[in-house]
């Protein structure tokens, strides 16, 4: 059954562009990473699809979804593609600050598991009229593997792509405050109450044991069928 919850705009939304790569500068406006956009109010749903918008990425998994649907922008013709990162609600981390190296093995293990969604994220991405946007609940875990992917197959350097992912550090506590309406009507604990953090090391740790030279794609996504069309058609939209 679906939640009834408080509509605010994202706090860790922001646009894959303006990178520079050995190939060109990645072209702002067409890829955006965010936080939940199930419960966007509607003023900013307009935004999205002012900024040419036309395909939402969800990550969730089915119950995550289930709770909120997709909120405000089911009103909108933006095509949806629900792309489940994890199989099951969500587990609640131990509490206290979970360190890179387990935060790491995560997202190997995330990777492996959901290498088919990925890949079909980044078809999407390669594919789309329009800009896409993708997100999570909080666009910090799941989110963050696939922005990792999306940099890394343009060749954006592995300094850059850890610092995006970083970023996310500082919007923890507003996106705790953002989705304590929808833990709570699920019946989970804030998540600042586990300590939740991105640190640097984490990504870095992560892109070291799954990707090699820039521009090359884990073996894991190249098994889930991610072609080499697929990529050069991603560099072509996305590169100027």
């Amino acid at each position: 059954m679906r939640t009834q919850t408080h509509l605010s705009r994202p706090v860790n939304l922001r646009d894959l562009g303006g990178h520079r790569t050995p190939f060109g500068v990645v072209n702002p406006g067409l890829v955006y990473r965010t936080d939940d956009l199930s419960v966007a109010t509607p003023d900013f749903v307009d935004e999205l699809a002012s900024r040419d918008v036309t395909h939402v990425i969800d990550l969730r998994s089915a119950e995550e979804s289930a709770h909120t649907g997709r909120g405000p922008l089911a009103r909108r013709r933006i095509a949806y593609h629900h792309l489940p990162l994890t199989a099951g609600p969500t587990p609640p981390p131990p509490p206290g600050p979970r360190q890179p190296e387990e935060m790491s093995a995560d997202y190997q293990r995330m990777l492996n598991h959901a290498a088919v969604e990925v890949a079909t994220a980044l078809s999407v991405i390669a594919t789309a009229r329009g800009a896409v946007a993708f997100h999570c609940s909080a666009g910090k875990d799941r989110t963050g593997i696939v922005a990792a992917m999306v940099l890394s197959a343009l060749a954006v350097s592995r300094a850059a792509i850890i610092a995006d992912y970083a970023r996310t550090e500082a919007a923890m506590p507003g996106v705790d405050r953002r989705m304590a309406p929808v833990h709570a009507a699920a019946g989970r604990e804030p998540a600042v109450a586990h300590g939740l953090r991105a640190p640097a090391e984490t990504m870095a740790l992560f892109l070291t044991a799954v990707t090699g030279a820039p521009g090359a794609m884990p073996k894991a996504l190249q098994r889930a069928g991610l072609e080499p069309a697929t990529l050069r058609r991603l560099r072509s939209r996305l590169l100027s």
